[in-house]
């Protein structure tokens, strides 16, 4: 890439730095106003939560992987039987016509 051309963000960097951008905020408002610790992670929590649910429609990213990987770490513990291998795939030549290449290779 060019210096002059820099990548665009992907969204999920935006809507990260929306989260922590966000998170920041309802912070130092809290600092600013000076209310209970709980009250205030209570109010930020439903703020972002609200502002999230405008912001993205998917699930969020992060919740996905950490699904995944708790996913992943449950299978390993059960240990099923290994995968089988996949077949050998024919070798399909792009200049031949698809009646030949059907054929597999010669």
């Amino acid at each position: 890439m060019n210096a002059h051309h820099p990548r665009r963000h992907s969204k999920r960097r935006t809507i990260s730095n929306k989260r922590r951008n966000l998170a920041a905020l309802i912070d130092h408002q809290q600092q600013v106003k000076g209310t209970s610790q709980q009250e205030s992670t209570l109010a930020a929590r439903t703020l972002m939560a609200r502002t999230l649910a405008e912001t993205t429609q998917p699930a969020s990213a992060e919740l996905h992987n950490k699904r995944r990987t708790l996913a992943a770490r449950t299978s390993a513990h059960q240990a099923k039987e290994p995968l089988q291998p996949e077949p050998p795939r024919t070798k399909r030549n792009p200049h031949k016509t698809t009646a030949q290449n059907l054929r597999g290779p010669s």
